[in-house]
């Protein structure tokens, strides 16, 4: 009976442990963090991706930049490789309205980011939404 015991907690243990590692997302609507956490809101393409030490580095065209000061063409963006550190996973050769902020002067996207799957009709239509300010209660 007394491995019993230690197998439960042990499970236990390895349960918590996981939870602990991964990467959560509070709710927030795309709107807000379109507006309010994202430093930069791009509509672009992937071309590529390679590694580069603890990074995944997206070689990406720019179609249309929405907020920020970013230059349409060629640019990078990274993200984490790791999914516990919030890395995102784009496709390539796909078109993506991609809001994120900039870390050590680049464009960084993370899970908790956007990174939305775009047709070729929403690339060329797509409109920033008005953005409000944010009340908090009180």
């Amino acid at each position: 009976m007394r491995w019993l015991s230690s197998v439960t907690v042990g499970l236990v243990v390895l349960c918590c442990w996981r939870t602990v590692d991964s990467c959560r997302c509070g709710i927030v609507r795309e709107e807000d963090r379109l507006c309010h956490f994202a430093e930069f809101v791009i509509i672009a393409t992937v071309e590529s991706s390679s590694v580069v030490g603890d990074d995944r580095v997206y070689n990406v065209n720019i179609l249309r930049d929405l907020k920020g000061t970013v230059l349409k063409g060629p640019s990078k963006v990274y993200t984490s490789t790791e999914g516990s550190l919030c890395g995102a996973d784009l496709q390539l050769q796909t078109v993506y309205l991609l809001a994120g902020s900039y870390v050590d002067n680049h464009l960084y996207l993370g899970l908790c980011h956007v990174s939305r799957e775009l047709t070729a009709d929403e690339a060329n239509s797509y409109v920033l939404p008005k953005c409000s300010d944010i009340v908090f209660p009180g």
